[in-house]
């Protein structure tokens, strides 16, 4: 890929890819750091010249970059619980961290009322997978059903509840 297709193809995925990173890391400035990261991590490579980036390869790109974000920002907020436990923290830290806590334990409770509102079946099927652990195999046995009518449980499911929630991505 020439530098001008490269171009071209940013100008023409920057947006969309935006969006997505939005809907998981909730946050538009921070969706569009993760993805500008992306393409300058995919613009370092040294192969661009040989290799074709395609749209989905993108999406997958960010959708990754957006997670791993989540997951540092937990990790983050662990090392900080650990240091209230030593007594090292401020008290502007604590309220920092407070505010924090009680946003994603709202955010937990409204992915709990989504998932209730769902149907029996695939409440079922949700808990079991992402909550439970279940492997796709294990769970359709468990609800004596068929494989394939436990992933359009879930995906009929996750639909659902990524309209009410970008929350969702972080706990499966």
């Amino acid at each position: 890929m020439s530098p001008k297709e490269f171009e071209r193809f940013f100008q023409a995925n920057f947006r969309k890819a935006t969006y997505q990173a939005q809907l998981i890391v909730m946050s538009k400035e921070i969706a569009e750091d993760i993805v500008q990261d992306v393409f300058i991590k995919l613009l370092d490579r040294e192969n661009l010249s040989t290799m074709r980036i395609t749209p989905t390869y993108l999406n997958t790109c960010v959708r990754n970059a957006a997670i791993d974000y989540i997951r540092s920002q937990a990790s983050r907020i662990f090392v900080q619980l650990n240091s209230i436990n030593t007594g090292k923290f401020e008290t502007s830290d604590l309220e920092a961290l407070a505010a924090e806590e009680a946003e994603y334990t709202a955010n937990l409770h409204r992915l709990y009322d989504a998932i209730e509102a769902l149907p029996e079946q695939a409440r079922k099927a949700v808990h079991l997978v992402c909550f439970e652990k279940y492997s796709y195999n294990d769970a359709a046995e468990k609800l004596d059903i068929s494989v394939n009518t436990l992933k359009t449980h879930l995906y009929r499911s996750f639909k659902k509840l990524r309209k009410h929630l970008a929350v969702l991505l972080m706990l499966c």
